[in-house]
């Protein structure tokens, strides 16, 4: 009888997705309505609104940058 309620109380450890998730498969966490289902254009989207803020960022600093060499350059002609 012990032997069958350690069989059985197996079998449900295996079944719930907490149990091990050192496997990497993490499935069981999300329930299938409730997976992002994005198109591919979506995807393209997401990765062209990714790339455009990446890009702001990137001429901000530029404009950021240019500023401070204005500044070096002022007191440069300043102590010249």
């Amino acid at each position: 009888m012990m032997w069958k309620l350690r069989q059985e109380r197996k079998d449900m450890e295996q079944d719930d997705p907490m149990d091990d998730v050192t496997k990497g498969n993490l499935s069981g966490w999300i329930q299938d309505s409730e997976k992002p289902h994005l198109s591919k254009e979506d995807l393209l989207r997401k990765d062209i609104a990714e790339m455009q803020k990446t890009n702001h960022l990137l001429m901000m600093r530029v404009k950021q940058q240019s500023e401070e060499i204005d500044k070096l350059k002022k007191k440069i002609d300043a102590k010249l």
